[in-house]
């Protein structure tokens, strides 16, 4: 996740502004094809005002269950 937030990250310094969505980077050249988290699921981006959160899903492989994990503007967080 620090490697796609240091992505995300650098996309910003370029445009300006967050992408939206993983596919901007791919878009962009900045990274080369989106890659799923380490259980083999698709990373979740969130877009705030002046910052974004990554969302992987966990072991379970099910978004928005107690094992996942998030990386705040690079702070690596679980609930």
């Amino acid at each position: 996740m620090e490697s796609l937030s240091q992505s995300i990250s650098f996309y910003r310094l370029q445009h300006s502004q967050y992408p939206e969505t993983i596919d901007d980077l791919v878009e962009a050249g900045i990274i080369l094809k989106q890659i799923p988290d380490p259980w083999g699921t698709p990373y979740e981006l969130h877009i705030g005002v002046g910052q974004f959160a990554i969302r992987c899903a966990g072991p379970d492989r099910q978004h928005g269950t107690l094992d996942d994990l998030y990386e705040f503007g690079g702070i690596r967080s679980q609930p």
